[in-house]
């Protein structure tokens, strides 16, 4: 309890700290406008231009993508992983996006124990003992699809369960997702491997995502927990 405490804490203090920049004036001010197809949120407050996300394409920062809170397709970028996964715990509606989030955690905590990423180095694949451990959590016998191109185009992979490391055709190789059944996904991906959240994360609530360049992230995601 004192530990969500604490985070509540955090991320209310994150809330109130993310000021509006001035729009570079020698930026198009219309290109700099973000679409009103979706909601934008930086640490919580929300905003109208790119330029307003402090965080916009950093390399720590996570993602929330989800319509599940209001209806509406929102983007909640926060400077880091534990600020992201304070405010999942914080709605009932994304239970379901949490549970995979401590899976996540699990994952990489025993990559670490056993030195996984020294043996990715090494071999350029999982070890035996990383993939026996991961296959626990598969929980879905559809897959996602991951695009080479935006809007569903191009080369096309699947993933079923945790991937802890794409491929090397896919890794860092992805420009849209979908689900296999229509359904929304409770989905984290990271853009470095066995989940680890150093290096950003997105998590996503949504059916589909036509174009992960558009909130920073195309060709960046190395493993998946699905």
């Amino acid at each position: 309890m004192k530990k969500v405490i604490i985070a509540m804490s955090v991320i209310a203090f994150a809330f109130g700290s993310c000021q509006k920049q001035a729009i570079n004036p020698s930026n198009n001010a219309q290109s700099d406008l973000l679409p009103t197809t979706a909601n934008y949120y930086c640490n919580g407050q929300q905003v109208t231009h790119q330029s307003e996300i402090t965080n916009y394409n950093k390399t720590a920062t996570s993602i929330v993508i989800t319509d599940q809170l209001n209806g509406t397709l929102s983007y909640y970028y926060f400077d880091n992983a534990a600020l992201s996964e304070a405010f999942v715990s914080q709605h009932t509606e994304l239970s379901a996006l949490q549970t995979k989030i401590k899976q996540s955690e699990t994952m990489y905590e025993y990559a670490n124990s056993i030195h996984e990423e020294d043996y990715l180095a090494q071999h350029g694949s999982n070890s035996e003992a990383f993939t026996s451990f991961v296959k626990q959590y598969k929980t879905r016998a559809f897959p996602i699809a991951l695009f080479n191109g935006t809007s569903y185009t191009g080369a096309a992979w699947g993933v079923i369960g945790p991937t802890p490391l794409l491929a090397p055709g896919i890794n860092n190789l992805s420009n849209s997702i979908r689900s296999g059944s229509g359904l929304p996904i409770n989905l984290t991906m990271f853009d470095l491997p066995c989940f680890n959240p150093a290096g950003g994360s997105v998590y996503i609530t949504v059916a589909s995502v036509p174009v992960l360049g558009g909130f920073g992230w195309a060709n960046r995601i190395s493993s998946v927990n699905y």
